[in-house]
C-alpha cells in the first residue's frame, strides 16, 4: 500500500470520486482515502449508527473471476480476524461484506501513525538499533501467532508494518496485509499459477525465490514454512539496522528482479556491523541477523520466538 500523499492516477481519482460519501451495507460511510495499492484502496470511514471511526479496504476490479476473487478476499479477512484475537500486534478486522456495484470489502481498525517504510526513506539515517530491537521483537511475537496457526505470511516488508500511536501516545507495531498467507503442509486447490512466484523480491527467502517443484504445485503442497518468514523478517531487520536491504533492486525490470532473487539464492550479504560501522551495531546483534539470513532453512532460527529471544539477548534486553 502507498500513502495518498503520493501522486494518484486519473483512474484512482475517478474511483475515489465515485466511492467518497457512499454508505456500505447501510452502516459504513466512506470518507477520504488513506491508502492506495495495486489490489485495493483503503478509506477512512464512520459507522452510521455508532459513530465509530474505522478503515474500509475495498478490493479493486481484477481479471480474476468473481468467485476466485471472493475466495481470496474472504480468506484474507477471516485469517486476519482470527489471528488478531491472539496478539495486539496484528491489525483487527471487524466486518466483511459486498456491494453489487463496488465489490468486496472488509472493515478494520483505524490506525494512527505511519508505516515502517516512512522511517526507512533515508538510507543514511536508519532508526536507532535499540528501537529496532523492540519493534522486531514484537513482530516476532506476531508472526509466532501466524505460524502457530499453521500459516506462512509470505509478504513481510516495510510497507506491511505499521507503527500505530494509541490514544495514550504509546507506539505499538501492527502487522498488515495477509493477502498472500498460505497454510503450511496443507493440500488445497491452488490459487496461483505454476511458475508465478508470489511476494516482494527484495524480501523473499531463497526457497520462495525458487518456488515449488512441479510435484508440490500439482499436489497443492506449500513448499514454504515459518522459516521462510524468518528469513524475510531478517531482511527487514537488516534494512532497519543499516538503511538498505541486503540485495537492493538496481532497476524495476525483469533483469532487476532476477538479479535480486539470484542474490537471495546465491550471495552472502555483508554483515550489518560491517555494512554500517558508523552506527556501532553490536557484533552480537549483527550475528543474529546473519543467522536469520542463512540460505538453508535448517541453519536459521527454527521459530520466531527463538529469533526474538536471540535478538533481545544480543543487546541485553529481556522479553
Amino acid at each position: 500500500m502507498t500513502n495518498t500523499e503520493n501522486a494518484t492516477t486519473a483512474a484512482d481519482e475517478k474511483l475515489i470520486a465515485r466511492l467518497s460519501g457512499r454508505i456500505l451495507n447501510q452502516r459504513y460511510r466512506l470518507m477520504e482515502p488513506i491508502a492506495i495499492g495495486g489490489m485495493a484502496i483503503v478509506f477512512k470511514a464512520r459507522h452510521e449508527e455508532l459513530g465509530d471511526l474505522c478503515a474500509v479496504k475495498i478490493i479493486r476490479e481484477s481479471e480474476a473471476s468473481r468467485e476466485k476473487l471472493l475466495q481470496r478476499f474472504r480468506r484474507e479477512a477471516q485469517v486476519t480476524r482470527y489471528l488478531a484475537q491472539s496478539t495486539p500486534y496484528i491489525i483487527s478486522i471487524y466486518d466483511f461484506g459486498a456491494e453489487a456495484d463496488i465489490g468486496f470489502f472488509y472493515v478494520m481498525e483505524l490506525l494512527n501513525g505511519k508505516p515502517l517504510s516512512a522511517l526507512l526513506k533515508v538510507p543514511q539515517m536508519p532508526p536507532p538499533y535499540l528501537w529496532s530491537c523492540r519493534i522486531f521483537a514484537n513482530l516476532c511475537e506476531a508472526l509466532a501467532v501466524v505460524h502457530q496457526a499453521g500459516l506462512v505470511h509470505r509478504d513481510i516488508k516495510s510497507e506491511n508494518v505499521f507503527l500505530h500511536k494509541t490514544p495514550d501516545n504509546r507506539e505499538i507495531v501492527k502487522l498488515l496485509d495477509f493477502g498472500l498467507v498460505r497454510p503450511i503442509f496443507h493440500q488445497e486447490a491452488a490459487l496461483t499459477t505454476y511458475g508465478r512466484v508470489m511476494g516482494t523480491p527484495e524480501y523473499m527467502s531463497p526457497e520462495q525465490c525458487r518456488g515449488p517443484s512441479k510435484e508440490q504445485f500439482a499436489q497443492g503442497i506449500n513448499h514454504l514454512d515459518g522459516r521462510s518468514d524468518i528469513y524475510s523478517l531478517g531482511v527487514l531487520f537488516y534494512q532497519s539496522l543499516t538503511g538498505t536491504v541486503p540485495f537492493p533492486m538496481a532497476n524495476h525490470g525483469e533483469s532487476g528482479i532476477t538479479q535480486v532473487m539470484a542474490g537471495h539464492v546465491q550471495r552472502i550479504p555483508t554483515p550489518p556491523a560491517e555494512k554500517r560501522p558508523d552506527l556501532h551495531i553490536p557484533q552480537t546483534l549483527s550475528d543474529v541477523v546473519m543467522r536469520a539470513l542463512e540460505k538453508k532453512p535448517e541453519a536459521r532460527f527454527q521459530t520466531m520466538l527463538g529469533f526474538r529471544n536471540a535478538l533481545l539477548a544480543s543487546v541485553g534486553m529481556s522479553p
